[in-house]
């Protein structure tokens, strides 16, 4: 594989994977391998199509495990949830 596809995979990939700090700075190697806007906006695209499937998958799968009462009765304790993880970090 060469150098420049090397890179558009690598930028497509954390993209599906939603990892906002490596795009971030996979955005300027990418340019510095000499990728185009052409090329990069067709990892970006890939990358995009491929998060949005697994997201479309991960919500039916939890759509079929959970009833909206099951998920609603938890909704009140997610303030404190989300504040013990904040204060324990």
């Amino acid at each position: 594989m060469d150098e420049k596809t090397r890179h558009q995979v690598i930028l497509g990939a954390v993209v599906a994977a939603n990892l906002l700090p490596f795009v971030e700075s996979r955005l300027p190697l990418a340019r510095e391998a000499g990728l185009s806007d052409t090329d990069i906006g067709e990892a970006i695209a890939l990358g995009q199509s491929v998060r949005n499937v697994i997201s479309g998958r991960i919500d039916s799968l939890l759509e079929e495990a959970f009833t909206f009462e099951t998920v609603g009765a938890a909704l009140p304790a997610l303030p404190a949830l989300v504040h013990s993880q904040e204060a324990s970090s």
